[in-house]
């Protein structure tokens, strides 16, 4: 994020059967890298049975054109009746 780059949930389609939250944010401690990585941890949490998609961008918080986006990254996502989250296909495109 130092570069003003970041992974963001852009959105969900499909079924409301998913939670998205940030869990955690690690940054590379590295004093003497500028623009370093920084590792995010998302957590999905099934609330009901379905499918959904959903795409994270990775783009300036501050750009809202949509195609300014450098990559979009995309989940096909599947709750079963236990809640139990699987990841269907992911795709990925810039």
């Amino acid at each position: 994020p130092t570069t003003g780059y970041s992974w963001n949930l852009q959105g969900l389609s499909g079924d409301s059967c998913i939670k998205v939250r940030c869990e955690s944010a690690e940054v590379n401690d590295d004093p003497e890298l500028v623009g370093g990585p920084v590792k995010y941890t998302y957590v999905l949490e099934g609330t009901q049975p379905g499918y959904v998609e959903i795409c994270f961008t990775y783009a300036r918080l501050w750009e809202h054109d949509p195609t300014m986006a450098l990559y979009n990254l995309y989940y096909d996502i599947h709750v079963d009746e236990e809640l139990n989250v699987s990841i269907l296909n992911t795709r990925f495109d810039w």
